[in-house]
């Protein structure tokens, strides 16, 4: 057997920079772990010193495509009712939840599907006036049957979302009203 030094660890070593951040320690305890943020991550003010701030939870006014958010069924029923309802009364359906859902806050996915219904009314009606004119010159008996099926489309899949609590993304619809 040789009486060896053991060699230096890399962290022992003299030619790393001494600028470098040093590696935190490695926790047991995980309520420990838990207690304590991540580097970077200030606690919110009148929080125990370990505490780590939470990441803020989605709101309505910035939806965002496949989130499925937590909303209760009768602010799902109005969202469906606003969308569905366009297949029998056009725009007034989801102009009425519009204005039924615009000041109450706890309503915000209605109003964000009510909105989403208004701009694709809007956009549903100048590519009608569109293939309606092009009638002229025959293109429009091709193009207005296919209006109305991308209608009936982005009704169906707009509901579907609001039964499901998701985000309303209509395809092929830009966003007039913001």
């Amino acid at each position: 057997m040789s009486d060896s030094a053991p060699s230096p660890s890399p962290r022992d070593d003299e030619s790393l920079p001494t600028d470098a951040e040093p590696i935190p320690p490695m926790v047991e305890d995980p309520a420990e772990a838990a207690a304590t943020p991540p580097p970077g991550v200030q606690p919110p003010p009148g929080a125990p010193s370990g505490a780590a701030v939470p990441p803020p939870p989605p709101t309505m006014g910035q939806p965002q495509a496949g989130v499925r958010y937590d909303v209760a069924s009768d602010v799902k029923n109005l969202a469906l009712i606003s969308t569905l309802g366009m297949l029998i009364v056009g725009f007034l359906s989801p102009l009425i939840v519009y204005v039924v859902t615009q000041d109450d806050p706890h309503k915000a996915f209605a109003k964000d599907h009510a909105r989403a219904g208004l701009n694709f009314s809007i956009t549903f009606f100048a590519a009608s006036v569109v293939s309606g004119l092009l009638m002229l010159v025959i293109i429009g008996f091709l193009l207005l049957p296919l209006v109305f099926v991308w209608g009936l489309w982005v009704i169906i899949a707009g509901s579907i979302q609001a039964y499901n609590g998701e985000a309303p993304r209509y395809p092929l619809v830009p966003k007039i009203l913001k």
